[in-house]
């Protein structure tokens, strides 16, 4: 396993690419970050690796591995995985001089061992979304400087002209990981509760990847209802086909937010939560709730939507179709400005143009401010 990694590892000293994107494997970060690598790869010279292994423990040891083995001089940019101790562990071997910037893109309540990784082990923390945010200023004892840019959440999608009408049978679709903070079962009783067995009415529901029992729990019910307008099925490889035939696309997880993006850019309306709309897509309200499933171990809170509010918000799309056909085209235009913002401010953060100290954190398109005197002498170093 060795000389196996040292085999992928190797190009670094020979691409004399000095930004790295790592990002865990995983439905939401890997997608992400392809399509961030993507789209700044004709900007500057950047690579992404992943660390998967076909274990836990061979994941931690790739990635301690990959860490001991960047370049000193390297901007290194980690998204979103900072949830264990001994992912900590093994981001302690990332090169001391290298600059080190965390993304946070992860909606979900930030965890104390986060705060504890991002204090000891980051030069500068981005964060997208105004929970983690707060969470973050109130920690006293976190030095490092940290940056509110929520444009950076949306995902790089080039947006499409399509013509989409309303079809002789509206599908709702929904793709992502089943298990219970996804709220499968909710969407599945508050559809049925709307729409019954309407034939003309459907609901997809695609897993990509599962648990067992929430699987169970989902498969029951849909034989209690004996329907033939609910549909799941489980497949790995999810093709965006599916979204050729369907009218409005339903994205209820807090982390796997892809293809929420993927249907808003080729034209279709999106129901999501409130803390997932990004000012683009139909906001279904909710709240933090920590789930009564993994309480015991749990150390991050989920946002959860009342089945009254899914159903509701259900209902008013079927009702309203063509009112949101309209809306989608300026949601459109949204994630192409924030697209274009994205770029500038992702470049400005990897290689600065203008560094200035001052009296807070700030990015523009073409500046970064700090507060601190040690990151404003660091980013002098990268300024072009």
């Amino acid at each position: 396993m060795k000389k196996l990694f040292f085999l992928c590892v190797l190009p670094f000293f020979f691409c004399h690419a000095n930004i790295t994107v790592i990002a865990p494997d995983d439905a939401y970060c890997t997608t992400y970050a392809k399509e961030l690598v993507k789209f700044l790869n004709k900007s500057i010279a950047i690579q992404y690796v992943n660390y998967n292994g076909s274990s836990y423990g061979k994941t931690l040891k790739k990635l301690k591995n990959l860490c001991s083995w960047l370049p000193s001089d390297n901007i290194i940019l980690f998204i979103n995985d900072f949830e264990n101790v001994e992912k900590k562990k093994a981001l302690a071997y990332l090169p001391m001089n290298s600059l080190k910037i965390a993304l946070i893109t992860s909606t979900r309540k930030i965890s104390d061992i986060s705060v504890k990784c991002l204090k000891s082990l980051f030069d500068i923390i981005i964060v997208t979304d105004k929970i983690s945010y707060k969470k973050l200023q109130e920690e006293k004892s976190l030095k490092t400087p940290i940056f509110y840019q929520p444009t950076l959440k949306v995902s790089f999608q080039n947006t499409y002209s399509t013509n989409i009408e309303k079809k002789e049978k509206f599908i709702f679709l929904s793709c992502c990981s089943c298990n219970k903070d996804n709220q499968h079962a909710d969407l599945i009783k508050a559809f049925h509760k709307q729409f019954g067995d309407n034939s003309s009415v459907q609901l997809h529901i695609i897993f990509k990847d599962w648990e067992p029992s929430a699987v169970r729990e989902v498969i029951a019910l849909q034989d209690k209802l004996g329907v033939e307008n609910i549909l799941v099925s489980q497949e790995t490889n999810f093709k965006p086909q599916y979204f050729d035939i369907c009218s409005c696309y339903v994205g209820l997880s807090d982390v796997e937010v892809d293809y929420s993006f993927y249907a808003l850019a080729i034209g279709l309306p999106v129901l999501t939560k409130e803390n997932l709309s990004y000012g683009m897509m139909l906001e279904i309200p909710g709240k933090f709730l920590t789930p009564s499933w993994d309480s015991s171990k749990i150390n991050y809170n989920f946002y959860h939507c009342k089945k009254s509010d899914i159903g509701k918000a259900l209902k008013d799309i079927y009702i309203n179709y063509s009112t949101y056909l309209q809306q989608v085209k300026m949601q459109q235009d949204k994630l192409k400005q924030a697209n274009e913002e994205n770029k500038k401010i992702l470049l400005n953060f990897l290689v600065p143009k203008n560094v200035t100290f001052g009296e807070k954190n700030e990015s523009t398109s073409n500046s970064i401010t700090t507060n601190s005197m040690r990151l404003y002498k660091r980013l002098l170093k990268h300024k072009t």
